[in-house]
């Protein structure tokens, strides 16, 4: 397919023929400023989200859960989605973003995935282990009445 009025680098993603569009789509560093860059040919509108807009629902979702504890304190599930989310919040995007002149990798960024990797894990297992025990013997929701009872 022919695109004349768009510029080659954007041409070749649309023919998808790009060998690394993320050098291209994203945010990036424009001046004193953040481009960013997005293809969705069926918006009408696109919105940017800043500060981990994920890691706030999670972190909503956390303090929804019921808590047998009456501490006033964060327990250690709330604690540990207040550090992942602040972890993604204060995360320096342009600095993550930055590739390793040797290798052409972006090392921080692999790094700070590999902590998110290990965190967001964990948060599920703290999670599935307060509040779902499926070693737990079965028992009857309901009272069954013998013949007997009438």
């Amino acid at each position: 397919m022919h695109h004349p009025h768009l510029p080659e680098s954007l041409r070749k993603i649309v023919d998808a023929t790009h060998s690394d569009p993320f050098s291209v789509l994203g945010r990036h560093p424009d001046g004193g400023g953040i481009l960013i860059r997005v293809i969705n040919p069926e918006a009408e509108q696109i919105t940017i989200v800043e500060g981990g807009h994920q890691m706030t629902r999670i972190e909503e979702h956390v303090a929804g859960l019921p808590d047998k504890r009456d501490t006033g304190s964060r327990n250690d599930i709330e604690r540990l989605a207040l550090e992942t989310a602040t972890l993604v919040r204060l995360a320096d995007i342009n600095r993550l973003s930055t590739t390793s002149d040797q290798t052409g990798s972006r090392e921080l960024l692999h790094e700070f995935l590999g902590v998110l990797a290990e965190r967001l894990p964990a948060l599920s297992n703290a999670i599935t282990a307060a509040y779902f025990q499926a070693a737990e013997l079965p028992h009857q929701l309901v009272r069954l009445r013998s013949g007997d009872e009438s």
